[in-house]
């Protein structure tokens, strides 16, 4: 705080750097996951298959890729034969 009372934002260059670099890395990542993808001359994007191929992309650069696909699979496999069997199995006691 300044002698005035109020904050002094300048008096640390250190935490300005910090901000500036950390600004580069995420415009950056941005530019990785989004630009380089949806930016390709001629595609068009709607909103669902641009949220769809950004996630995946995100996945992909976070190496949770193998873990998703996983859980995506064990899923898929619940949601089709879980449904479809779940009458057809009477046990008797």
């Amino acid at each position: 705080m300044s002698a005035g009372g109020g904050c002094n934002r300048a008096a640390s260059p250190k935490s300005a750097r910090s901000r500036a670099i950390a600004t580069g890395v995420i415009e950056g990542a941005c530019r990785h996951l989004i630009g380089d993808r949806l930016d390709i001359t001629g595609a068009r994007w709607g909103l669902a298959g641009a949220e769809s191929i950004l996630k995946l992309r995100a996945l992909i650069a976070n190496t949770d890729f193998p873990a998703y696909w996983r859980f995506h699979i064990d899923q898929e496999h619940y949601r089709v034969h879980h449904a479809r069997h779940q009458d057809e199995h009477h046990l008797a006691a």
